[in-house]
């Protein structure tokens, strides 16, 4: 399902952070096909609105957790994406494109919904995390929708050197390092819709 040699022509970045940019892993028609089907049930909010740590407010839908499936995937599209991104292969290629060792990393998947004024403030990840990576679900999302993610060169807002909009032809895959600041900025819902994404996470074991 996944276009592999779109992930190897991906623009990776070593400065400040270790990050790479990915064009159309999955094919224009699949990212339609999984827009109309993105789940809608099942959805957590999640929040943290007063320090300390990160500042956050989102939905989330666990998908696997470490390594496994916490509930059925119902469509079989969504069903043969999970599985592609557990596949070794497609670990073995990612770990490829970002020079990282990824072969004994334990993986979460989560599905992301933000609503009008949820966000994720300027930060870093967990020592045990070693990748993020983000697909997105989205179609026509206009610069004043908010809901950008932004990479920064440090935890200051005016730092930010890469804005990209959280539209289903991107993929962006993040290097955990303390160098590797990172945020969504406020969703307006000025397209009266909400963001959506995937994220697949690697972690260092316990």
């Amino acid at each position: 399902m996944i276009d592999l040699q779109q992930l190897a022509s991906g623009l990776v970045l070593n400065q400040p952070m270790r990050a790479a940019i990915f064009d159309n892993l999955l094919s224009t028609e699949i990212q339609q096909q999984l827009i109309s089907t993105y789940p809608e049930d099942g959805f957590t909010k999640n929040q943290r609105l007063q320090p300390p740590g990160k500042l956050y407010s989102f939905s989330m839908l666990q998908l696997v957790d470490n390594g496994k499936l916490t509930q059925p995937m119902k469509n079989e599209l969504w069903a043969d994406l999970i599985d592609s991104l557990l596949d070794q292969q497609y670990r073995e290629r990612l770990a490829e494109v970002l020079s990282i060792d990824l072969s004994d990393a334990r993986i979460n998947i989560g599905l992301y919904q933000f609503d009008k004024d949820d966000y994720v403030d300027i930060h870093l990840d967990h020592d045990n995390k070693l990748v993020t990576q983000l697909f997105y679900f989205n179609t026509d999302w206009a610069v004043n929708d908010g809901g950008f993610l932004h990479l920064l060169k440090n935890e200051q807002q005016t730092s930010s050197f890469l804005r990209l909009p959280p539209i289903s032809m991107y993929s962006v895959a993040i290097v955990r390092s303390d160098s590797a600041w990172h945020a969504v900025e406020p969703v307006t819902a000025l397209n009266g819709r909400s963001r959506l994404s995937l994220q697949l996470e690697f972690y260092k074991r316990d």
